[in-house]
C-alpha cells in the first residue's frame, strides 16, 4: 500500500498506450493508494487501485521483483511493507479488503 500523503512524485499514469496516446492531451490517472502485484500466464503485473477502488494505471514485468522495484522506484518512500491477499479475496473486495486489513 501506499501510505496516504498529499505529497506526489513526478510518476504519473495515464490512460491509453504511451507510444500513441503521450502528450500534453493525455488524461492523467487518478493517484493509487493500492498497489498488487499478480503473476498471470502472460507475465507478472503491477496494478494500482485508488482509495475508491478504481483502476489507477498497470505496468507489466518480467519478475515479482522486477515489480516491486518498479513500485520502490515511483513511490519511494511512500510503501509499506508487501502482505499477501488470500486468494479467495475477488477482485471487487480487494481494495476494501487491503484496507480495512493492513492500512
Amino acid at each position: 500500500m501506499i501510505r496516504p500523503t498529499d505529497i506526489h512524485p513526478e510518476s504519473r499514469h495515464s490512460m491509453g498506450f504511451p507510444e500513441v496516446d503521450i502528450g500534453a492531451d493525455a488524461e492523467i490517472m487518478s493517484w493509487p493508494r493500492v498497489l498488487v502485484i499478480e503473476e498471470r500466464k502472460d507475465g507478472v503485473f503491477l496494478d494500482r487501485y485508488t482509495q475508491e477502488g478504481q483502476p489507477a494505471g498497470d505496468t507489466w514485468h518480467a519478475s515479482v521483483d522486477e515489480a516491486k522495484d518498479q513500485a520502490q522506484d515511483e513511490y519511494d518512500g511512500m510503501l509499506t511493507d508487501w502482505k499477501e491477499v488470500p486468494p479467495e479475496i475477488g477482485s471487487e473486495e480487494l481494495v476494501h479488503f487491503t484496507l480495512t486489513q493492513f492500512g
